[in-house]
């Protein structure tokens, strides 16, 4: 017996047979994370002096911020 996969967006893919995955990269928390994250990278960028042998503590609290996420 064969069945047929499709897969799309909102779902992650759907079977032939009805079953169903959802896409963990719709959901809300995912979402909210790599928002999160993308702002930390913001921050560690906005923060970051070059040439300078030791960062700041906002840039290293950044850091770890991003790094948490």
């Amino acid at each position: 017996e064969s069945i047929g996969v499709d897969v799309g967006l909102k779902e992650l893919f759907v079977a032939s047979n009805g079953m169903k995955e959802r896409n963990i990269n719709k959901d809300a928390k995912v979402k909210k994370l790599l928002k999160r994250k993308k702002s930390a990278q913001r921050d560690m960028s906005r923060r970051f002096k070059k040439g300078v042998k030791f960062q700041s503590a906002g840039y290293e609290k950044a850091k770890t911020e991003h790094l948490r996420l």
